[in-house]
């Protein structure tokens, strides 16, 4: 009786502890929290519908960041002004300058790291500007001991990305005392540990010119598609948000397959999942399904009632085009601090084969329909509506985290000159590595409170997040990328250059400076629906 009694009371004890060691660790490891970084032009993301959520479910979920609990979005608002642009939301002649603004950010974003539990994983996020602003923190991680464990960093659209951002290519220019600019060498990539080699994901669409600027401008028809690039392409990047057509998508790709593209490139980072790893950074370079250059040529199509003439002209030209556009860079190692240069090196022999094949592509795609702007205005599927808070408070199917990875460092990423498109799933990218992407919908934000800025934003300052270009109206089936899609004014404006190594000092103008919101604008992501 006593032998009983006391295995009784071993199986009592194994078993309180068992539930309270699961019960500590669902405390410690509650949820993720994700400091939200927006671009210029963006004071508050937490005002923007759907901006935190496609953070989220777009970028940071698919790296596996948000585990099996959820993660939780909270806004750092800045100043997120680029003075003396004329662009809507981005402070025009009374806008702060470069410098002063990305400092702004800086402070708030140093604010919001101190008041996170830090007992819970950490990812930074930043877009465009929001990059620089991450840059700066990312450096005093670095000089004050390195980046904690629980602290990872995903940039999207960044222009202090070392080779191809546009605020890194002129590196050499420092800073330009009248308009505040500082140019760098780029967001750093030497924080990793031997426990933690990769602490970054840096995502970016190929072809964006504030991300993946061509490094030898002398190509005029690389700088000029580059230039076409951070129109179209550079604020597509959370889209549809804020005021975006339900149809409107990162320049022609799905959420769903650049959920597919992020989670393939960290279960196993080769030039097959368009990822390369450089220091502690993934650098994940999702390939343009379309020449931003052409898209004027569809707009005017759509325009004028000529799409079916303009259409095969584009299919035509497009395999010739990225042949010379691809002469102006050099992508060999993308965490690799390179500027400008003056001539490219060029293999006449390589590059007579590729213009003929390029040529021979061109006139079998025109002919067949299955060029560049033929698949692209091809129908693509709506973007799902946002459920209500209540569907996704209750939803407890969980999206499977993807695969411990697995980096590749001795092939450089080299994108493919054809036209070919990113597949919709993650085949191509060691397919038994990777689940399937999440599909349900979006949760509902919570309501922001007041604003508590010392200079309140205006309605346009607080909903005019990464301008993008207008599309074509009326074109045949054509998708967000080319149709009405608008920014959140309502105005044909363009997304701002970000990215820069910029002071991490106090603004210098701190009367114009945003505080820090309330814990309430955070948005709570899980990740069965992200």
């Amino acid at each position: 009786m006593r032998e009983t009694a006391r295995k009784l009371g071993l199986v009592l004890v194994a078993l309180f502890g068992a539930i309270a060691l699961t019960f500590t660790s669902a405390v410690v490891w509650a949820a993720t929290t994700v400091l939200v970084v927006p671009g210029t032009g963006t004071k508050d993301p937490s005002k923007v519908t759907g901006y935190q959520e496609n953070v989220v479910g777009y970028y940071v979920q698919p790296t596996g960041a948000c585990g099996a609990t959820s993660c939780v979005a909270k806004p750092v608002p800045y100043l997120a002004e680029f003075w003396p642009i004329p662009l809507a939301g981005w402070g025009g002649l009374q806008g702060a300058k470069w410098d002063d603004s990305v400092a702004s950010g800086v402070a708030s974003l140093n604010k919001a790291y101190g008041t996170a539990d830090k007992s819970d994983p950490i990812v930074i996020f930043g877009y465009s500007q929001g990059g620089a602003v991450v840059t700066a923190v990312k450096k005093q991680f670095a000089e004050d001991g390195g980046v904690p464990d629980n602290v990872s960093f995903v940039l999207i659209g960044n222009a202090s990305r070392p080779n191809g951002g546009l605020f890194t290519r002129p590196s050499f220019l420092g800073h330009i005392p009248i308009l505040d600019v500082t140019f760098g060498p780029g967001t750093p990539t030497n924080t990793g540990t031997s426990t933690r080699p990769v602490n970054t994901t840096d995502v970016g669409f190929q072809y964006d010119g504030v991300t993946d600027f061509p490094k030898y401008p002398v190509n005029l028809l690389a700088t000029a598609n580059a230039l076409a690039g951070f129109w179209y392409v550079h604020g597509k990047m959370l889209a549809p948000k804020g005021s975006d057509d339900p149809s409107a998508t990162p320049i022609g790709y799905t959420p769903e397959e650049v959920r597919a593209a992020v989670a393939a490139a960290t279960a196993s980072c080769t030039a097959g999942t368009y990822c390369q790893v450089s220091g502690d950074t993934r650098y994940v370079t999702l390939p343009a399904k379309i020449l931003p250059l052409m898209l004027p040529l569809l707009d005017l199509g759509a325009a004028t009632g000529t799409t079916a003439l303009v259409r095969p002209f584009v299919d035509l030209v497009s395999p010739l085009a990225r042949v010379i556009i691809e002469t102006g860079y050099d992508r060999s190692d993308y965490g690799k601090a390179t500027p400008f240069g003056l001539l490219p090196t060029i293999d006449p022999v390589r590059l007579s084969g590729d213009l003929l094949g390029a040529a021979v592509q061109g006139v079998s795609q025109a002919a067949t329909g299955t060029g560049d702007a033929s698949r692209y205005l091809a129908p693509k599927p709506t973007a799902t509506a946002p459920d209500t808070a209540a569907d996704s408070a209750t939803d407890s199917a969980a999206v499977p985290t993807p695969a411990p990875s697995t980096v590749d460092r001795s092939t450089p990423l080299q994108l493919a000159r054809s036209a070919a498109p990113l597949p919709n799933t993650t085949s191509q990218a060691e397919p038994s590595a990777v689940a399937d992407p999440p599909t349900a919908t979006d949760p509902t934000p919570v309501t922001a409170p007041t604003e508590t800025a010392s200079r309140a934003p205006t309605p346009t300052d607080t909903a005019t997040p990464e301008p993008v270009a207008p599309g074509a109206p009326g074109a045949p089936g054509a998708p967000g990328g080319t149709s009405n899609a608008e920014p959140e004014t309502g105005t044909a404006t363009a997304e701002p250059p970000a990215g820069s190594a910029s002071s991490a000092n106090a603004p210098s103008n701190p009367s114009r400076s945003v505080s820090e919101k309330d814990s309430a604008d955070q948005t709570e992501v899980t990740p069965a629906a992200a």
